[in-house]
């Protein structure tokens, strides 16, 4: 994770009772590498499946992904007359 950019907005979405993979790896991770990154947020789904793209997850996993998109847009528009 040294040359992970910490400008670069990043999302991670992880289900609390994945069998595959526990989301202890994740959360120490975060904890770990991202703590005080404000361009990285982690976003804990209710369930245990393991691929986001199962219908059961879409569910969950899709309005986080509208809603930290919605909230980059956001801050993007704000960050605009500075450049102006």
């Amino acid at each position: 994770m040294v040359h992970f950019p910490k400008n670069l907005p990043t999302l991670i979405i992880h289900s609390k009772g994945d069998q595959m993979c526990d989301i202890k790896g994740p959360r120490r991770m975060v904890d770990k590498y991202f703590k005080n990154n404000k361009n990285v947020t982690f976003v804990e789904l209710e369930g245990s499946c393991h691929y986001l793209t199962s219908p059961q997850s879409l569910l969950a996993s899709v309005p986080q992904i509208h809603k930290w998109l919605d909230g980059r847009r956001k801050r993007s528009r704000s960050h605009e007359g500075l450049m102006q």
